[in-house]
């Protein structure tokens, strides 16, 4: 059940556009920091900069035909008058995203590949639904490269740690490249997490295949490649060669469970309305939370919650002795005020 509406979501975008103009114009003094406050306040805004962003380096990939080149001196026009006047941001955002779905048209039809998307976090962390089904979760700083093509599915981590929910479909290889380590698998999940000196995989579900290149760009060939299984996780010493002693594979426990806790979001309230609290709890929450009552909806909460544990949430408002609940479905609860 989704609590954000369309103007919502509008409203996230216009300003995501306004934060991209003045950016390009050149922040004023303290507008720098005003646009870090704005990026790191709620995770739509992050997430809809990096897409409007990465849309913007989609179109600096037109290829060169008259109707691609007309479509972008038009977008460039509307963008040169958003900085002159007060031309309506929602309108180039638009336009943006017209132009951005048409490049892949036009580049899929000279070429037959789709252009690579890269996404990156700073101060949050972003879930990210791919075009396969799978889905890529980036812990905070990290940045990943999706390149798609119709034979394979091919990412690269280029810093920081993620964790990748991969979607069946044993036609199109999905390979996660991490410089000279190579993870393939096939209908699993796992998290990997890339340093200066090594790399470290978890497997979650499923089972994944190690290798390594040298120099060359080719597999080394004196060793086997290894495989992890859930349940294990292997670190990789990079300043070594893929010997025994360079990979190290051991059983997963309560150390690696407190690796991955950063993939749930902590849910923080000061003095904030009931129903926005259910509302960002149903943003990631198998349990999905409904308010019966308006005048329980106005209720102020404050407190550090995990995302995704609405139950022990809905306890405590129980406690408190004025709020029951009806129990609609193992996943769907109802709170009413006890009057």
């Amino acid at each position: 059940m989704s609590t954000e509406s369309p103007i919502e979501n509008e409203d996230v975008h216009d300003a995501a556009s306004a934060w991209l103009i003045k950016r390009d114009a050149g922040f004023s003094p303290g507008q720098s920091a005003a646009f870090a406050r704005w990026r790191a306040a709620d995770g739509r805004h992050e997430a809809a900069f990096v897409r409007l962003e990465g849309t913007r380096q989609l179109l600096t990939q037109l290829p060169q035909s008259p109707a691609a080149q007309a479509m972008l001196k038009d977008l460039e026009q509307l963008y040169d008058s958003r900085r002159r006047t007060n031309f309506p941001v929602r309108r180039i955002a638009a336009w943006m995203a017209i132009a951005a779905c048409i490049t892949c048209v036009f580049w899929f039809s000279r070429s037959g590949e789709i252009p690579p998307t890269t996404y990156v976090t700073t101060s949050q962390t972003q879930s990210v639904d791919l075009s396969d089904g799978s889905t890529l979760v980036l812990n905070r700083g990290s940045e990943v490269v999706v390149k798609f093509q119709a034979t394979e599915r091919r990412l690269e981590l280029q810093r920081g740690e993620a964790h990748f929910s991969v979607a069946k479909d044993p036609t199109r290889p999905f390979y996660v490249t991490i410089g000279e380590v190579t993870v393939r698998a096939v209908g699993t999940a796992f998290n990997i997490r890339r340093d200066a000196d090594r790399v470290e995989v978890i497997v979650t579900e499923g089972k994944v295949q190690l290798t390594r290149q040298n120099q060359a760009g080719l597999p080394e060939r004196d060793h086997a490649a290894h495989y992890l299984v859930a349940g294990e996780q292997a670190i990789i010493d990079l300043t070594n060669s893929l010997t025994s002693r360079a990979v190290s594979i051991a059983a997963t426990g309560e150390e690696t469970h407190s690796k991955l806790a950063w993939q749930v979001p902590r849910l923080e309230f000061s003095n904030t309305p009931l129903t926005e609290v259910v509302a960002r709890f149903n943003r990631y929450s198998r349990m999905q939370l409904e308010i019966a009552d308006p005048e329980l909806g106005a209720r102020l909460v404050g407190g550090n919650f995990d995302a995704n544990n609405a139950e022990s949430f809905v306890n405590l408002l129980i406690a408190g002795g004025d709020v029951r609940v009806e129990r609609l479905s193992e996943t769907h609860l109802v709170l009413h005020q006890v009057r």
